[in-house]
């Protein structure tokens, strides 16, 4: 198995690194959206377009955090 890591602070690069993993035959995608977990409809809508298996990862507990954490878009 491969792993590619990808990281950006650009919502739409990471956009276009979803599709790219689909392109090339990624098996699936784990995603930690940091900041975008709450505010991301293209990171949703990218995810949900590629159709491929995906774990969303957080280094914090978003439930323990602020109200408007705990609901995440991804």
């Amino acid at each position: 198995m491969e792993v590619v890591f990808r990281q950006s602070n650009i919502e739409g690069e990471i956009v276009t690194f979803i599709q790219e993993a689909k392109a090339k035959g990624a098996a699936g995608i784990v995603i930690n959206p940091a900041g975008y977990t709450t505010t991301s409809i293209a990171i949703l809508d990218a995810l949900l377009g590629v159709g491929l298996p995906t774990i969303e990862c957080h280094i914090t507990n978003i439930h323990q955090r602020e109200s408007f954490r705990h609901n995440s878009y991804v």
